[in-house]
């Protein structure tokens, strides 16, 4: 069934919910992304504590370098392959990826709790910096 998510023009008015701009680098779908320093989606990484109070959200779908696309930061997206554990936080990874397992250097940040195997919660909460 693939990704499900609201488009833009369907959602209601969460403010700061969503943020829109343009790729820095072609970017894969259901990744989660920073601003980088010209405005531009990159890859968040949980190892670079630059990214820490950095990330803009998670891309529901991919978007080529140069192309406008969306990052939410709050609601619902459902993939058919996720298979999460429900109970345990979906943290950043590396190379924005999402993950179950804590990262053990850099920052920690949850990005979303699982609804379901498939169905994940943004709920991007305030990150902690490691080995400080």
């Amino acid at each position: 069934m693939g990704v499900i998510y609201l488009p833009v023009s369907l959602l209601p008015d969460l403010g700061d919910a969503v943020t829109t701009a343009t790729a820095s680098i072609n970017l894969s779908a259901l990744r989660a992304v920073i601003l980088d320093n010209a405005g531009q989606f990159a890859y968040a990484d949980s190892a670079n504590p630059d990214h820490a109070y950095r990330v803009a959200g998670i891309l529901p779908y991919a978007i080529s370098q140069g192309t406008e696309g969306v990052a939410y930061r709050l609601g619902e997206i459902t993939d058919a392959v996720w298979n999460w554990t429900r109970g345990s936080p979906i943290y950043l990874g590396t190379n924005g990826q999402l993950t179950q397992t804590p990262p053990t250097t850099g920052f920690l940040l949850v990005l979303a709790q699982p609804v379901s195997a498939t169905t994940i919660n943004l709920v991007q909460l305030s990150p902690i910096l490691l080995g400080i």
